[in-house]
């Protein structure tokens, strides 16, 4: 085989597994979760629980669950006291341990 080959061949094969994990990514299902730490970085969690600490601020919602902080870049109607579920990754900002929601919905009362 000679070099030209060798090199589309590889360059196939990256494509090939790099679009492989981001199907494995995006088809992840979440783990369910009362609490997180640095161990969880990365993974896709959904926690449920009474909001606390809620703030909105230029289209961002902030809450938080059982100490646990929760950032979502959307808008979201939640208020103080909500039962809701969130679902997103949890990632490491200034230090500390997040969750960057994908979703935040209520659970009723």
């Amino acid at each position: 085989m000679d070099d030209n080959a060798l090199r589309k061949l590889c360059l196939l094969l990256a494509v090939a597994g790099i679009g492989g994990l981001a199907v494995a990514g995006l088809l992840a299902e979440p783990v369910a979760v009362t609490g997180v730490g640095e161990e969880d970085i990365g993974k896709i969690v959904k926690m449920t629980g009474e909001a606390s600490k809620v703030a909105h601020a230029s289209g961002t919602t902030f809450i938080e669950i059982n100490g646990v902080k929760i950032v979502r870049f959307a808008a979201t109607q939640v208020n103080d006291g909500d039962i809701v579920e969130v679902t997103g990754r949890v990632s490491l900002y200034r230090g500390g341990v997040e969750i960057v929601a994908e979703s935040i919905r209520g659970v009723g009362d």
